[in-house]
């Protein structure tokens, strides 16, 4: 009769320390998601934010470049800076660059060891002049940057990444 006691108060005794956890668990997650920031500046506005640099490294890109350029003008957080890095395309990439208000550099020689788009981001970061650089493919949905700067102005991320197809 004893033992069978003791089993039980070590079952309850095991259940109340699970119990304790699963507590805590949920108490720690709640403070943390609590603490997430939203994203509630004024459309339009600076709101404070960094200088912000686009990169784009493009090869025989000239008939995607205008409307990411487009859409680039009309986000409602402005990148200080375009810059589009010709990869040594064979077609108009610099000239439609142009064109639509980028910077163009052309990518120097590849060096041994680097891959293409690799390089050509590179180079277009050492030119870059933004506290923030954005690195960009391919045409992107009105608000990118502003969710992307504020999570990196929030302090919650210093990478902040979107690859598409």
């Amino acid at each position: 009769m004893q033992a069978t006691n003791v089993i039980f108060l070590r079952k309850a005794k095991m259940e109340l320390i699970a119990v304790s956890i699963y507590f805590l668990f949920w108490l720690f997650g709640f403070l943390f998601l609590y603490r997430i920031p939203s994203c509630n500046g004024e459309l339009g506005a600076r709101g404070g934010y960094p200088p912000i640099s686009v990169i784009i490294p493009a090869r025989n890109e000239e008939r995607s470049l205008p409307s990411l350029l487009s859409s680039l003008h009309n986000q409602t957080l402005k990148p200080d800076e375009i810059i589009v890095v010709d990869d040594n395309s064979e077609d108009a990439t610099a000239e439609v660059a142009d064109k639509g208000g980028a910077k163009v550099i052309h990518a120097k020689a590849l060096p041994e060891g680097w891959h293409g788009k690799a390089w050509a981001c590179w180079t277009g970061a050492k030119e870059a002049q933004g506290e923030i650089l954005v690195f960009l493919a391919s045409v992107q949905p009105d608000g990118l940057l502003r969710s992307g700067v504020h999570t990196w102005r929030k302090k919650a991320s210093f990478l902040f990444s979107l690859i598409t197809k």
